[in-house]
């Protein structure tokens, strides 16, 4: 991953972002918690099963502290075979356990899922992804296109774009 030059002339590293894919029934997923946002202004995902390591969860909640826009990409199928559609969210923290005070932002329909959750993303605006822009993004390990690593059995994504 290339790196940019500050104002100073210092190098510093670009942002980093964090994706995941999501199976989801009849699209509940994005449509709940795009409805939440519309109400509340903000919504919770949470990740169920392995989620985002604390060391990057720290790294994103540091960028969030600075200003730097930090996204949450959401990818998933529309239906079981369709065609990928991802959905880029604005990060405003992450967490490894749900506040209290923000336990109103999750979706009803999985809040029983809570003692499986190991990462917390708080959301707002939440916009679809043409195609050209799904080819910006791409893994920090590699370099590779996300859309060319999609469909190993890795459900969380660390990212940049271009």
């Amino acid at each position: 991953m290339r790196a940019k030059k500050s104002a100073r002339g210092k190098e510093r590293e670009r942002p980093c972002h964090v994706l995941i894919r999501v199976r989801s029934a009849m699209g509940e997923t994005i449509t709940a918690h795009s409805e939440m946002i519309q109400k509340k202004g903000s919504a919770v995902f949470g990740k169920i099963g392995k989620g985002v390591g604390s060391e990057y969860m720290k790294r994103l909640n540091q960028q969030i502290e600075r200003g730097e826009k930090t996204y949450l990409f959401l990818t998933t199928t529309d239906g079981w075979n369709g065609p990928y559609a991802t959905y880029r969210c604005l990060l405003k923290g992450l967490y490894e356990e749900l506040p209290t005070e923000k336990q109103p932002l999750v979706p009803e329909y999985y809040l029983h899922e809570s003692p499986s959750i190991k990462t917390w993303c708080e959301i707002a605006d939440m916009n679809q992804l043409s195609s050209q822009e799904m080819n910006r993004i791409f893994l920090q390990s590699s370099g590779r296109p996300i859309m060319s690593v999609l469909t190993i059995s890795t459900a969380v994504f660390k990212v940049f774009e271009r």
